[in-house]
């Protein structure tokens, strides 16, 4: 699946259930979404989805935050969308953030899609703030805000995305849990 199809399927998704909150897309799908906790540590699994008997099921380590729990949520619904006529689905974190995967790959894209709005993205952008801090305002890691820029430029933005997010740069992303705020 190319940039423009991932595209095109998440502003149908914005458009038939008239919001980016993956949650509610899943339920309005009838894709079940489970809660699990699944640990606490940066290897720990941060969430999955296994299609079994042509039934989908998300489930996400519910000791994550919930900004870390609504990037997991898009990104294995983002599995599903991708891959809509495999029979069977099982995707893990094995290769949860691996861009050289090609699945991972597209489902990380399909997330920065459903959550970040190219408008506030721009926004954030001409405040000629650090990259980083960029990220921050918009809530969501620098390697998502990267994918998200480089699907604007694929859109014709005139933009310079950074390229941290390559190789299995997500996996070196520090995950927070519940208890880092208690």
């Amino acid at each position: 699946m190319n940039i423009d199809k991932i595209v095109e399927n998440v502003c149908f998704l914005k458009n038939k259930y008239q919001t980016n909150d993956p949650f509610l897309i899943c339920e309005a799908m009838g894709i079940a979404v489970e809660l699990q906790s699944m640990g606490e540590k940066q290897d720990s699994c941060k969430g999955f989805v296994t299609r079994m008997c042509g039934i989908d099921i998300v489930t996400i380590n519910s000791d994550l935050i919930d900004r870390f729990q609504l990037f997991a949520c898009a990104h294995e619904l983002g599995h599903i969308i991708t891959n809509p006529k495999r029979k069977t689905l099982s995707y893990s974190d094995n290769n949860y953030f691996d861009t050289t995967n090609e699945d991972e790959k597209e489902a990380n894209f399909f997330a920065a899609e459903l959550l970040l709005n190219d408008d506030e993205v721009m926004e954030a952008v001409n405040e000629e703030l650090t990259y980083t801090k960029a990220a921050s305002i918009l809530r969501v890691p620098a390697e998502l805000l990267d994918l998200k820029l480089r699907i604007m430029c694929d859109k014709g933005y005139k933009l310079i995305p950074p390229m941290i997010a390559l190789g299995d740069c997500f996996g070196n992303i520090e995950m927070k849990y519940k208890d880092d705020f208690e």
